[in-house]
């Protein structure tokens, strides 16, 4: 079974998340330019974080064709 997380949704209740989706979230978070009222910044992603975000991808791109094949299999 895979791991999950609790996520606040901002409405003083959880959400249950899969922890592949969590972490694909926070590395998207982190990767946001931070907004600077003088100058702009280029941000340049290091080549170990990106890919760690593709085979992240790559997971979730697995897992959801098992999802799909398992629906396919369930009878209708």
């Amino acid at each position: 079974m895979a791991k999950m997380t609790f996520k606040s949704n901002h409405r003083n209740s959880m959400e249950i998340q899969p922890e592949v989706d969590a972490l694909l979230e926070r590395q998207k978070r982190e990767a946001m330019p931070i907004p600077e009222s003088n100058s702009s910044k280029v941000i340049y992603l290091k080549r170990d974080v990106v890919d760690n975000r593709l085979h992240l991808l790559l997971l979730i791109q697995n897992k959801n064709r098992q999802m799909a094949v398992r629906n396919e299999d369930r009878p209708h």
